[in-house]
């Protein structure tokens, strides 16, 4: 099973905020699909596509730039998104 994101309410909302600006589409909770990829570890080369390094350097690289432009307030976290 892949977890998409850490379980935190705030962390579903950055995440779904962020995929949404790189046109991903939202995680899924349950169901039979995932919202990025299988719901479960089928294919181990695009499995580690999916976590790659590159691909968790970029998502912190955007958070930090949109955390030093918006701060806390989330309507210019989401501004900085677009």
């Amino acid at each position: 099973y892949k977890q998409e994101y850490c379980g935190c309410s705030y962390s579903l909302r950055d995440s779904n905020d962020w995929r949404k600006a790189n046109m991903i589409p939202k995680i899924k909770i349950g169901g039979d699909t995932a919202g990025l990829g299988d719901r479960y570890f089928s294919d181990p080369l695009v499995d580690a596509a999916e976590e790659s390094q590159d691909v968790v350097d970029e998502f912190f690289s955007q958070a930090n730039e949109i955390a030093e432009t918006a701060g806390n307030d989330v309507m210019k976290r989401k501004e900085a998104l677009k």
